[in-house]
């Protein structure tokens, strides 16, 4: 790792996506760069989550079966309105989203 690039190690991110396989994959991915890492499959389960841990941040799919991305992003800031919020999607357009 080169001077300019942040610490990072022992961070506390917790994933949250629907497609089970983008999760192990991106979970594997950042706990190979020393990052501490929880994943859900759902919103439910990533507000019951944040109410028992910290974590420095979350990555959050947008677009998910029940309770949806910008649902949990307003549950998630409810329970912690300073935590830093990633939101990711799979659609090329927010036509698609809504």
């Amino acid at each position: 790792m080169s001077s300019a690039e942040p610490q990072l190690s022992n961070a506390q991110i917790l994933l949250v996506d629907d497609e089970e396989q983008f999760l192990q994959t991106l979970s594997r991915r950042l706990k190979e760069r020393g990052l501490s890492v929880d994943a859900v499959t759902s919103g439910d389960d990533a507000v019951k989550t944040i109410k028992s841990r910290n974590f420095d941040a979350i990555i959050l799919d947008l677009v998910m079966p029940g309770t949806g991305g910008i649902e949990t992003l307003r549950r998630i800031r409810k329970e912690n309105p300073d935590i830093q919020v990633i939101i990711l999607t799979g659609y090329p357009s927010k036509e698609k989203i809504s």
